[in-house]
């Protein structure tokens, strides 16, 4: 059975790379990690995340940034008037630690409305670098990280990927928990969908697909019940 790493973050960081870096940290403990090492078979790892962690699901899978682009990327925080000028300060200017970041342990990805995919730096040739499957998956209405900037643009450029829209009105935080009540009189933004869709029922269907997306490209053999 592969590890499957969720990397759910919706929040735009400022890009300091760090992101796939720690996902492949997570990965070297856990091999190394004498309760989870038996139970990983280190050539049937995947990876798969929602939004940002939809970006760098593509990017520890080897779509690349462009160094130029990544660095106007972070000038453009750097200089966003809205950030607080303390963060502002902290912010470094440097690409590098963007530079190499594909994890060769990572054998397929599973992207949930990735973003920011151009605003962050990859352009056509970088995303072109991407060799190992990829399922890209968004709601038609999301207009946090819209379809034809991101989801399509990545899915038509990476080799081996494969791009699914879902129909209707479904936004970005579609790919989020169900929420109670409270959740949905304090953040109506990220609880309330629109009228007709059905989050549970996509949730199922996101998650088969995901399912059914790995075990075919991690070679995996299902168990059936007894």
């Amino acid at each position: 059975m592969p590890i499957r790493l969720i990397r759910a973050h919706c929040t735009y960081a400022t890009g300091s790379g760090s992101e796939p870096r720690d996902i492949s940290l997570d990965i070297t403990h856990l091999l190394q990690d004498k309760v989870w090492r038996p139970h990983i078979d280190p050539n049937q790892i995947g990876v798969a995340g929602h939004s940002q962690g939809g970006f760098t699901a593509l990017w520890i899978g080897g779509a690349k940034v462009d160094p130029d682009l990544f660095l106007a990327f972070q000038r453009g925080w750097k200089n966003n008037q809205v950030v607080p000028a303390y963060l502002r300060a902290q912010m470094l200017l440097d690409a590098e630690p963007a530079r190499d970041v594909r994890d060769d342990r990572v054998k397929a990805a599973f992207s949930m409305a990735p973003g920011d995919i151009q605003g962050f730096g990859m352009n056509e040739a970088a995303l072109r670098q991407m060799k190992i499957p990829a399922y890209i998956i968004i709601g038609a209405g999301d207009t946090t990280t819209p379809p034809k900037e991101n989801a399509e643009f990545a899915a038509n450029n990476i080799p081996h990927a494969r791009l699914d829209v879902l129909p209707g009105p479904v936004s970005h935080e579609i790919f989020g928990n169900e929420c109670d009540q409270m959740g949905r009189d304090n953040y109506p933004e990220a609880c309330n969908d629109a009228p007709g869709v059905d989050r549970a029922k996509l949730h199922e269907y996101i998650g088969n697909t995901a399912l059914k997306f790995f075990d075919t490209h991690l070679s995996v053999k299902r168990q059936r019940p007894n």
